[in-house]
């Protein structure tokens, strides 16, 4: 179950995440309007909320949050990117990609490790019937 929860977490989030760990996208503007702040383990996680507009104007998006180490105030335009996930936009590359591949490598593993150890544990069985 904990590998079939982790493939779910991360399979729909890899190709975003390999798009924002290159930085390719619909690139754009974004207005920030809000900065919220999540502190755990000794650390401070900010970004912003606020508009992103495509260069072309074809895609906005007025709940988006921004992820990279801006330093911005309200109302200020930075240039940002839109990779396809929704309600998010970048600044640059992002290391997304690490923890989502880590998910993906340990819901696999979470799968095909008992997997493994049940054929094994066949095999055995059928081995030593033989055997006896």
């Amino acid at each position: 179950v904990t590998g079939i929860v982790l493939l779910l977490l991360s399979v729909p989030n890899l190709a975003s995440a390999i798009r924002a760990a290159r930085a390719e996208g619909t690139p754009g503007t974004f207005v920030a309007a809000q900065r919220s702040c999540v502190h755990h383990l000794g650390h401070e996680s900010c970004s912003w909320r606020g508009t992103f507009t495509s260069f072309d104007g074809r895609d906005r998006q007025d709940n988006s949050y921004l992820y990279g180490d801006v330093a911005l105030r309200p109302g200020q335009r930075v240039q940002a990117m839109d990779v396809g996930r929704s309600g998010h936009v970048y600044t640059g590359p992002s290391r997304e990609w690490i923890l989502t591949t880590t998910l993906l490598v340990l819901g696999i593993a979470f799968i095909l490790v008992p997997l493994a150890r049940t054929v094994v544990g066949v095999r055995r069985e059928r081995s030593g019937s033989r055997d006896g």
